[in-house]
């Protein structure tokens, strides 16, 4: 009734009561309704179908994400811009064509610069050598080709690692869990850009899956690939620290890669490199919060000149908890997943892609604590379902809301605050910071 009468009311312009107010009350009023209605039909549902229902209603808004993005595609709100990968090809072009590899004003003989011509390669020299069989396809092809390339790695890649565990997944479950993966916020926002994202969190998964086989050797090597690539994924190497074979692995991965790349490439380039990194990327240059998108994760933004400091407790703190772990009986499976868990936090970047380094954190723990206590962690679920909607909900808040309705301007200082991820993060780190020093062995 409320809806209605703020409905009615909009119709007068005295009352200044704008449609679009009254058109949320009625969603949300009658929302109340069902809910109410639900609750009392709730009590006579046993706990299996309870349990059920929970679930259905966690999965739905992975289930609906692709359908909307491809909706938002077809009408021009979101953009398949691919403008990470157009810089890796552009880059792949000019090494075939002994040009800088840095430099992206020099003209290139058949470089087609259809997308990102502009936009500068930031990777060591070395990553390039990936995308030297995508520039046999015109760009844009080879951008959709890598991502769905790079997407089917992830998901096998999520396949090993969960199979690790003494685990009874039906098939249907698992197609449900691989479409989770897929149409996951931080998936679909790499996926438009065509980033590399993907393909790291992919090498985690499998660090992930040879670490629970035993494999000291491989999860060393794929945990380097990672750091490789981007510096401050070094974080993800936790887990180094507590076996001696694992460690001795990466430093020698990460030797013999840098001495490829250096006989391939010279010294010059990676030199070049060098520049890049001492430039910072870019890093720390994001926008400020009214033009944020859902590319933008800037978790200590509100510190201002101190946002670096919960960046340095997190990582001493980690490598402290990690070195303690070897004097007790503290799962490998939590060191791992807590090493992984803080690339988004400790890292200098401030967007999304970084988000996806929760995939194999979030499925190490929660498949270790199904495999020995029968259920899926809830707050990891929680912790998933923030992370998933933290995208468009930063991108609605700071732009969209405003533009619909102007009030919500009001929102602008605390925009940092309404950063899902944010918490959906510092509920994963502190879930895993807990469940180690509570040495939870089975």
């Amino acid at each position: 009734m409320f809806g209605l009468l703020t409905f009615v009311g909009s119709l007068f312009p005295q009352f200044e009561i704008p449609v679009f107010l009254s058109v949320i009350v009625v969603i949300v009023s009658f929302s109340f309704f069902i809910l109410s209605f639900s609750t009392s039909k709730w009590q006579t549902y046993s706990r299996k179908s309870k349990k059920r229902i929970l679930w259905g209603l966690f999965f739905l808004p992975f289930v609906l994400y692709i359908p909307v993005n491809l909706g938002l595609l077809s009408i021009g709100i979101v953009e398949l811009k691919l403008h990470d990968f157009g810089a890796y090809y552009n880059a792949a072009v000019r090494w075939l064509h002994n040009a800088p590899l840095y430099q992206t004003t020099q003209e290139i003989p058949a470089l087609d610069a259809q997308i990102s011509g502009s936009m500068p390669y930031l990777y060591p020299p070395i990553v390039v050598l990936i995308f030297v069989p995508f520039t046999f396809l015109p760009p844009v092809i080879s951008g959709v080709v890598w991502d769905l390339t790079i997407l089917k790695f992830l998901i096998w890649s999520v396949s090993m690692l969960i199979s690790t565990f003494n685990v009874t997944i039906n098939r249907r479950k698992k197609l449900l869990l691989y479409f989770a993966v897929a149409s996951f916020g931080p998936t679909i926002t790499w996926m438009k850009a065509g980033q590399i994202s993907g393909l790291l969190a992919a090498l985690l998964c499998l660090s992930g899956a040879t670490l629970r086989s035993n494999r000291h050797g491989l999860s060393g090597a794929f945990t380097t690939l990672g750091g490789i690539v981007k510096p401050f994924y070094a974080t993800s190497g936790a887990h180094l620290l507590r076996h001696r074979k694992r460690f001795l692995s990466a430093v020698v991965s990460g030797a013999a890669i840098l001495l490829f790349g250096l006989l391939v490439f010279g010294v010059d380039t990676h030199l070049e490199y060098l520049d890049v990194l001492r430039q910072g990327k870019g890093w720390e240059t994001a926008t400020g919060p009214t033009n944020w998108n859902a590319g933008h994760f800037n978790p200590f933004y509100i510190l201002g000149p101190l946002k670096h400091l919960p960046r340095i407790i997190i990582v001493l703190g980690t490598a402290g908890l990690a070195l303690y772990s070897n004097k007790t009986e503290i799962p490998i499976e939590y060191i791992f997943a807590l090493g992984v868990s803080i690339v988004p936090l400790a890292g200098p970047t401030t967007n999304t892609l970084a988000l996806s380094a929760s995939i194999p954190a979030i499925l190490m723990v929660g498949f270790y604590e199904l495999e020995h206590n029968g259920e899926f962690p809830k707050i990891l679920a929680i912790s998933t379902l923030l992370i998933h909607i933290h995208p468009y909900t930063v991108e609605f808040v700071s732009k969209f809301g405003p533009q619909i309705y102007p009030p919500l301007k009001i929102l602008t200082p605390v925009i940092p605050l309404l950063q899902p991820a944010l918490y959906g993060m510092g509920l994963l780190v502190g879930y895993l910071v807990y469940r180690s020093w509570k040495n939870p062995v089975v």
